[in-house]
């Protein structure tokens, strides 16, 4: 027997579910990535606690005396994208999304289209580190440098992104703290008990590339 389901909103089928969990008792816990959720006994949203170092990462690069802004976009980004405009005040007007995609080569085929008909960047935050790396991976390329040319940051704080050349600088979110919240929730709401809060905090983390 089915006692508990943790669902993510970027899924296509969460909606459904926990509706069916509703409607069997079955206790739920959604992990909302797209600022959607509405549905759920409980929701932690990952979008929400995102907006802070977004905006941070704006008022980095409008500190620094960036003048071209370019923001690499990946699925269901408005919320992070609104929070980058945000920091970047007067130079939100200036700023241009691309469509980085899901995958690597989605990214680095992407900036390297608008590489061809734009070089007038020196500034780029990413929805993801993968997106990230592929994007320094073909500025590189185009023979610039990072950061005296081009400025990155990326966002998740993956493993890999201590080993890019130059480091990686990303927003941190604590995945081991969410993984152990979710999972003693969820055994509470299973067994009938309140579910405690949980503040969430992501945090803005400089290294090389930026």
């Amino acid at each position: 027997m089915l006692k508990g389901v943790v669902l993510f909103t970027g899924k296509e089928i969460w909606e459904p579910t926990v509706n069916h969990c509703k409607t069997n008792e079955t206790a739920n816990f959604v992990i909302d990535s797209s600022g959607k959720a509405d549905a759920s006994q409980y929701i932690l949203s990952l979008h929400e606690c995102l907006i802070a170092p977004f905006k941070e990462a704006g008022k980095y690069f409008r500190k620094c005396k960036k003048q071209a802004p370019v923001y690499l976009a990946g699925r269901n980004d408005q919320i992070k994208l609104s929070a980058f405009k945000k920091g970047l005040r007067e130079l939100s007007k200036s700023v241009q999304v691309i469509e980085g995609g899901t995958h690597f080569e989605d990214a680095y085929k992407s900036l390297g289209e608008f590489l061809k008909l734009n070089k007038h960047i020196d500034s780029l935050m990413c929805a993801n580190d993968i997106l990230a790396l592929a994007a320094m991976k073909k500025i590189k390329e185009w023979g610039f440098s990072i950061p005296k040319d081009i400025a990155v940051i990326g966002c998740d704080n993956m493993s890999y992104s201590l080993f890019s050349e130059p480091t990686l600088s990303t927003i941190e979110i604590p995945v081991n703290k969410i993984s152990n919240y979710i999972i003693e929730n969820l055994i509470r709401s299973i067994n009938k008990k309140k579910v405690t809060p949980f503040k969430l905090e992501c945090s803005l983390l400089q290294r090389e590339s930026s």
